[in-house]
């Protein structure tokens, strides 16, 4: 699965974030949810 990363805690403008597209898929834990989201 695609997923967004944050790689480092920073203001958006120095582009924390990181696209990595082959991402395991996370299996929820007891008490939580696990969503999907398309777009």
């Amino acid at each position: 699965m695609k997923a967004w990363i944050l790689d480092k805690q920073a203001k958006i403008n120095e582009k924390p974030l990181k696209l990595v597209d082959e991402y395991p898929t996370p299996e929820p834990k007891y008490g939580q949810v696990r969503i999907k989201v398309k777009y």
